[in-house]
Parts: C-alpha cells; sequence; structure tokens
C-alpha cells in the first residue's frame, strides 16, 4: 500500500522524523511539495510524521490533544490518494498462517467515522486482516471514556456490577459468556496448585481479575489503557496497571502460572509475536489462555462480522490462531464448548451471515447511534448479564458444531508445535 501525500519534502520529512525520535511532543506540521512513501501499520506517530498532524503534548497536559489530532487525521485521510495493488498486498504473507496469496474481499467502514478499510482473507486458513490506516494512539482510552453507551462494550459494565455485588462472582461470570465459562474450566484444572498467580491481559474494566481473586487465586490485571486501569482500580483495588502487551519484562507484577489474554489477539497487527511475548513470560508449566472471536462457525461468504478497525485488525478462523501458535513454537489445545452449549439453540455455519457493524464514534470520538439512558440503566443492573446470555443461548448464535462457540479460547503452551485438534 502507498499513500500519496501532499506538500512534503524528502529533507523537511527527515527532520520531522530525527525530531520525533528525540521527543515525541515536537512534531509541527509538514510543508512543501508531493511525495509518495509506504504507510506500514504502526503506532500513530508514524502516520503523523506521514501526514504533517501537529501534536500538543501529553495527554496530561491537554486532555483532549488526541482527541483534536484522530479527528484532524480523519479529515486528512478523506483527501489522501491510496493506492493498494491487488498484486502487493498478495505478496504480503498471512499475519496468523504465514501463507501468501491474499485475496480482497472487500472494503468496511472504520470504527471511526469517516475511515475505510480494505479486508484480505487468507485461503490457506480463511482468516481475514484489515489493511488501512493504523491504530490512532489513545483510541481505547476513547472508547472507555464513553464504553457505557457505546454498543459491544456497554455490556461489560453489566459484568462488572455483577462481580462486585456477588459473592461468587466467577460462578456467575460463566454463566453469562463462554469466554469466562472457558476460564473458569482452566481454572479448575488447575485447582491443584495454589496458590495460583494470574495476570490478565488487556483487562479492561478489571472484573475477570477481580473475580479470579475472590475465588483465591492472586491475581493482577494490566491494560494499555489509562482510563480502564483508573475505573478499575477504583472499583476493585490496587492490582492494575498501565502496560503493554508487547512488554512483560516492564509488568509491576510476579511471575504467572496463567497469562489469561481474552478478546486481545485481534487488536494486534503481529499475532505470532504476541503469542511469542506472552508465552515467554511463562515459566515451563505456564499457560495461556487466548480468545478471539470465531471466523469459523460463519459462512464462507461473511465479511468482517467483528468489531470494526483499527480496533479489531484480524477475524481469526481456529486454523489460523493453531497455525500462529505452531509459529510461536508453541502448543494449542482448544476448550470444547459441547458441556456449555448442551441447551443452546444451535445454527448451521453456511447460513450464518449478516451485515457489517456501522461505525461506532464520530471523527471526534464521540459515540454514533448510542445506547440508551434506559439501555445504560438495564445493563448496569445485577440481571442484565444473565439475561444476555439466555438470549444468547436461546436466539440461535450456537453453530452446529458444540464442541465451537462465538468464541475460540485456547490454552497454549510453550512446547515444541502441536496442535490437538477440534476447531
Amino acid at each position: 500500500m502507498a499513500v500519496r501525500v501532499s506538500n512534503i519534502p524528502a529533507e523537511l520529512r527527515a527532520q520531522r522524523r530525527a525530531e520525533l525520535a528525540e521527543d515525541s511532543s515536537t512534531v509541527t506540521p509538514l510543508s512543501g511539495r508531493a511525495r509518495e512513501v509506504p504507510l506500514i501499520a504502526g503506532p500513530l506517530e508514524r502516520l503523523e510524521v506521514l501526514i504533517g498532524v501537529e501534536r500538543r503534548g501529553h495527554r496530561t497536559e491537554h486532555r483532549c490533544s488526541w482527541g483534536h489530532r484522530l479527528a484532524f487525521a480523519v479529515k486528512l485521510a478523506n483527501d489522501i490518494e491510496v493506492t493498494d495493488a491487488a498484486t502487493d498486498q498478495a505478496s504480503v504473507p498471512c499475519a496468523l498462517c504465514g501463507m501468501p496469496g491474499l485475496t480482497l474481499r472487500g472494503e468496511v467502514p472504520g470504527y471511526v467515522q469517516g475511515l475505510n478499510y480494505k479486508v484480505w482473507e487468507c485461503p490457506s486458513c480463511q482468516s481475514q486482516s484489515a489493511v488501512g490506516l493504523p491504530p490512532f494512539a489513545d483510541i481505547y482510552d476513547a472508547i472507555y471514556a464513553r464504553g457505557q453507551r457505546l454498543p459491544g462494550y456497554s455490556r461489560y459494565y453489566g459484568f462488572a456490577h455483577l462481580v462486585k455485588t456477588s459473592r461468587r462472582p466467577l460462578a456467575r461470570l460463566s454463566r453469562c459468556e463462554d469466554t469466562y465459562w472457558a476460564v473458569s474450566e482452566v481454572m479448575r484444572r488447575q485447582a491443584a496448585r495454589t496458590p495460583l498467580r494470574v495476570v490478565e491481559v488487556a483487562s479492561g474494566l478489571g472484573y475477570l481479575t477481580a473475580a479470579l481473586r475472590i475465588a483465591g487465586m492472586e491475581a493482577y490485571g494490566v491494560d494499555v489503557s489509562g482510563v480502564a486501569v483508573k475505573r478499575a482500580t477504583d472499583t476493585f483495588g490496587p492490582w492494575y496497571s498501565v502496560a503493554d502487551a508487547f512488554s512483560p519484562d516492564e509488568w509491576q507484577v510476579p511471575e504467572p502460572d496463567v497469562i489469561v489474554a481474552l478478546e486481545l489477539i485481534e487488536h494486534v497487527a503481529d499475532p505470532v509475536a504476541l503469542i511469542e511475548k506472552l508465552t515467554a513470560k511463562l515459566p515451563a508449566h505456564g499457560q495461556l489462555v487466548l480468545s478471539t472471536p470465531n471466523r469459523t462457525i460463519c459462512s464462507s461468504a461473511a465479511v468482517w462480522q467483528s468489531d470494526l478497525p483499527p480496533v479489531h485488525l484480524h477475524w481469526i478462523s481456529g486454523a489460523g490462531l493453531a497455525a500462529a501458535a505452531l509459529r510461536a513454537n508453541c502448543s494449542i489445545e482448544f476448550i470444547d464448548f459441547s458441556r456449555y452449549n448442551r441447551w443452546a439453540r444451535s445454527t448451521e455455519n453456511e447460513s450464518r451471515t449478516s451485515s457489517v457493524l456501522p461505525s461506532r464514534l464520530s471523527a471526534d470520538l464521540q459515540p454514533i447511534n448510542p445506547c440508551s439512558r434506559v439501555r445504560e440503566w438495564l445493563l448496569s443492573s445485577t440481571v442484565a448479564p444473565l439475561l444476555y446470555a439466555l438470549y444468547r443461548r436461546m436466539s440461535g448464535t450456537i453453530p452446529a458444531n458444540r464442541q465451537q462457540s462465538g468464541s475460540l479460547v485456547a490454552l497454549i503452551t510453550r512446547s515444541s508445535g502441536t496442535w490437538l485438534p477440534g476447531q
């Protein structure tokens, strides 16, 4: 992919890159003649250097500066000529299985209104990846600051309330969603090890970490969003810290026996590197519990039935996740959901397709068509998560193969790669 950016002379671009390396808070707008430069998925700062977005200092000093930068970037993106030759992308290997020959499946809107992304599918593992402007810095702060009114994130506040008010929160969470049931099963298998040390990566509002602690485990949470970490700390206690999943050596936690990373791998550009980093943090007997929305259970004709990019960058199949683990020199075992799904209504895979989700945030990071105040109130009630779970089970969202579920959940261990199939 290449982006034609007007008014950027080579010498000024080089100067700004050097300036960025020295002090990331002082990048000024660029001007000059038209140049063609590569666009590579990466931090927002790289994009800012290319398109000339002025940074206004650290967000603790200018609380809304990142919102202004994002709005400006979206505005400029509408004027950027993007050339995306199919032959160029087809030669790029799949981020999951590593095989070349990606095929273009279509275009979807971005999570932020005004952005668009090409969706490419791997013919080998059927996983899909989004190509376009990279994730913006602090987008998760924006999401968690407005999460109660964002479809897809609003239910997390109900889960947090459930954990806060329940005496056995892990058991109650396990009845609400397949991923929490899977975590509960894994912890039950590990019951002989006490105390069990657990680190939840991308802990969000912190309710799963809190539920694990109440169940007797020594659990800690890390998340890239300072907004989410502050809310978790205020609600549940001082067990959370701001940290990057790709920098486990900087986590201020004891060495874990288990790392839980629910719905994280689809957010990162390099899933194999994430698995390598997280499993390297574990001892020889340690396990990584990883989940992601399940591409396998949907129709082969489906395109991007997942949160929009750049929030989600991949829609991953079972074969894709297995291949990523093997490429990271790990063994993988998929969780069997037969017991969880035994009373649920199921649907054949080829009939499981729906329209692409709409954009959720405007260019100034305000919710588009937010949840109503009544729904906000319902989601914060104690019974809301259980009603949500009942709806999911009775609405035909369960695949015909009851071993599978709406999410892939896998146990990954650091050893010579083997794959115990099932997905």
